[in-house]
Order: structure tokens, then C-alpha cells, then sequence
């Protein structure tokens, strides 16, 4: 168990390594609670993230990692994958709440073959956002209290969104 506070740009960096885990930790305040570039593999499990403005960010080449179980809290984005075609991983478990009216809990770009599942989402400007995305499964996730969407789709195809429960949300599924 380790806290990391601060004001600097990231917390965590894993870039050109692969099989990282990052677990067990209170991330606090960063403007990347953890940032995946050019790796594969990894897992960052049971951390709490508070006031970070990206608290899982996956940039270019980020595929196969696994985040789940984590509680993520007043950020602007939970899970934010960038325009770099990240592929292939799966975010499972985890609580993504109080993002406010501009917070989004899993903001997927440009992303192919993940998976989405059991996440609970609440207080949020949108749950699941996919925007250029393909194949991917988003299953078994509760929302409540979105400003917008629980789940919005734009520009995707080829997915499957399925068994999810939406409720006091501005427009449902978008």
C-alpha cells in the first residue's frame, strides 16, 4: 500500500515496458494518475484515484492492459484512451463516480476489441463514451445520474452493448 500526492504531471509513467502492475495505491492529484504509452500487458488493480484529471490515460500502442477494481473520484476523465489505436483491453469492476457535469467515466477514441463490463458509474456527465470505435463489448455496467448519455456511440460500429442498466440519465443511450 503506497499514496502518491502532488501537483506534477503524472503519477505513474509506463512507456516501452511491459507486464507493470500497479496496484494497491491512493493517487491523488495529478494531471495522469497512471499513463500507458507503448506497452502491453499490464494491470493497474485496486487503486484509488481522487482529483486527477485523466486517472487511467491509454496513449498510442497501449494494448491488452487490464484496469479494474480501481475507484476513481472527482477526475475529468476515469479511463481515456487517446487517438493512437489502443486495442484489446479490458475494464472491468471498477467505480467511476462525482466526475461532474463535464467528467466522462470511459472515454474510448479510436479503439478496437475491448472490453467494457461491471463498471459502476454515477454522477457523471457521461458513463461509456466510444467515439471511432470498433468491436468492442460494453456489458454489465450500471449508470446513474448522467448529465447526458449513459453510453454514447459516434462513429463506431460493429460493437456490442448489452444487459446494461441506465437510470436518471438525460437521454439514455445516445
Amino acid at each position: 500500500n503506497s499514496t502518491s500526492f502532488g501537483a506534477a504531471v503524472k503519477a505513474f509513467t509506463i512507456e516501452g515496458v511491459n507486464a507493470v502492475t500497479v496496484m494497491n495505491t491512493r493517487i491523488i492529484n495529478y494531471s495522469y494518475g497512471v499513463y500507458l504509452q507503448d506497452t502491453m500487458y499490464n494491470n493497474i488493480t485496486n487503486n484509488y484515484f481522487d482529483y486527477n484529471s485523466y486517472a487511467v490515460g491509454l496513449h498510442g500502442n497501449a494494448d491488452f492492459n487490464t484496469i479494474a477494481n480501481n475507484t476513481i473520484t472527482r477526475a475529468t476523465f476515469g479511463v481515456y484512451t487517446d487517438y493512437g489505436f489502443n486495442k484489446n483491453s479490458t475494464i472491468i469492476y471498477n467505480n467511476i463516480t462525482n466526475l461532474g457535469s463535464s467528467g466522462i467515466g470511459i472515454l474510448l477514441q479510436s479503439s478496437a476489441g475491448n472490453i467494457i463490463q461491471g463498471n459502476t458509474m454515477d454522477h457523471n456527465n457521461k458513463g461509456v463514451n466510444l467515439y471511432r470505435c470498433t468491436n468492442s463489448v460494453v456489458s454489465g455496467n450500471i449508470m446513474t445520474y448522467m448529465d447526458q448519455a449513459g453510453i454514447h456511440l459516434i462513429d463506431s460500429s460493429g460493437s456490442t452493448v448489452i444487459d446494461n442498466k441506465i437510470n436518471r440519465t438525460r437521454y439514455g443511450p445516445a
